[in-house]
């Protein structure tokens, strides 16, 4: 009895297979602009246009527009070199700093 509560309990959490499932559409996930093509995406470009309009027309009008502007994160495209030896692969490699980068890089 215990084993199949467990196992319900487990599938709900994304534990048992790995699916990080609580992860999806959670309140307290980190998001940025880019990482999906949905509704929430699309307010946070439409935020982002608001908050530019807003502090240039602060800005024109005389104020510290500065003081109100806001840049919101955008996902990080990583760029695939796949071409040996080649110089910029030779550059990319040379600049990591972690194992995790060279490894990402080879």
């Amino acid at each position: 009895m215990h084993l199949k509560q467990n196992k319900r309990v487990w599938l709900i959490c994304g534990a048992a297979p790995i699916t990080r499932s609580p992860l999806k559409n959670h309140p307290q996930v980190r998001r940025e602009v880019g990482d999906e093509d949905d509704a929430f995406n699309e307010m946070m470009r439409h935020m982002q246009s608001t908050n530019d309009l807003s502090t240039l027309f602060l800005t024109t009008a005389g104020f510290d527009g500065s003081a109100f502007k806001v840049q919101i994160a955008k996902k990080k495209e990583q760029k695939q070199i796949t071409v040996r030896h080649s110089q910029e692969r030779i550059d990319t490699i040379s600049n990591q700093s972690t194992h995790g980068g060279l490894f990402h890089h080879t």
